[in-house]
Order: structure tokens, then C-alpha cells, then sequence
């Protein structure tokens, strides 16, 4: 299992992290990404950053397909400014069939900003609750997302 972690703490607890994680799985072995965005929390014991990984309230995760990884590719290559209108990607199938998804919307959402950087977040509605976190990814972890997400496409379709 290999994942990309991208971390912006800041001093006051406000920071958010993201992580892609590439995992086979099933009789086929299908390669599959998790993308999780996470909420920075209070520091640990050794006074280290912390973020909220685990915590349904602090954090938000969704399954990419090739397809969705495809699409934030475009945006990498400056094929595309966003995933589409309005700079989100919404594919209520995509929602999840365990009993906690049930009813579950989520909205991924990855644009170039001006700024030269890039902007991340995901957006989870279930009923009356929504969670949203969005973190901001610079040029340089630009180009290690765009190595994973390639790398799990080829994986995809081409195997080991």
C-alpha cells in the first residue's frame, strides 16, 4: 500500500492534510485510490502536529476512480482551470453502499488558482450535516500528486 501525504499545519490549529492512498484489493486485485482530507487537531504527546485521520467530524474520504484521477490530472497538465462547472466533480453513485453512506453526497472539487497554486477540498452531505475541508497544494506537491494519480492509472490498466 503506498500513499502520498500532504501536510499544512499551522500555529493555530486551523492547518488541514491530505492523503491519497493506493491499495489493491479483491479477487482481481483492483488498484483503488482514498483520497482523504483531514482537519488539523491539537498536538500529541510529543508536541507534534496532529491531524484527525479517523475522525468521521474531522475528516472527509472518497473513493477516486481512474476516471476521477484522470480528470484532476487535466487540471495538473493545465489541460482544464477545474473539474467542471463551477470547479466541482459530483457523481452521486460514487456515494458508497455501506449503511454510514447511505443518503451520502460528496463533492470533489480541484482548481488551479491564480496564484500559480492549486486548491483542494471535498464536501460530504448526509441529510442536514455537511462536512467540508479543503487544503491548498503548491507547485512541487503538484507534481508528486501528478506522479501518484499517473502511477495508479498505469497501474489500473496495466497491471504489476
Amino acid at each position: 500500500m503506498r500513499e502520498l501525504r500532504i501536510y499544512k499545519p499551522t500555529k493555530g490549529k486551523s492547518g488541514t492534510a491530505a492523503s491519497f492512498q493506493l491499495t489493491v484489493k479483491g479477487e482481481y486485485k483492483e488498484p483503488m485510490v482514498f483520497l482523504t482530507l483531514a482537519r488539523q487537531g491539537a498536538d500529541d504527546d510529543k508536541g507534534n502536529n496532529s491531524f484527525g485521520w479517523k475522525d468521521k467530524e474531522n475528516s472527509v474520504v472518497v473513493k477516486l476512480t481512474e476516471l476521477d484521477a484522470a480528470k484532476i490530472l487535466l487540471v495538473l497538465f493545465g489541460i482544464t482551470k477545474d473539474l467542471g462547472e463551477k470547479g466541482a466533480y459530483h457523481d452521486p453513485s460514487k456515494s458508497g453502499t455501506s449503511e454510514a453512506n447511505q443518503g451520502m453526497s460528496k463533492i470533489i472539487q480541484f482548481k488551479k488558482l491564480d496564484t500559480g497554486g492549486y486548491s483542494l477540498s471535498i464536501s460530504a452531505k448526509q441529510g442536514e450535516v455537511r462536512n467540508a475541508i479543503q487544503v491548498s497544494v503548491d507547485q512541487a506537491e503538484a507534481i508528486l500528486i501528478k506522479t501518484f494519480l499517473n502511477g495508479f492509472i498505469e497501474k489500473y490498466y496495466l497491471g504489476d
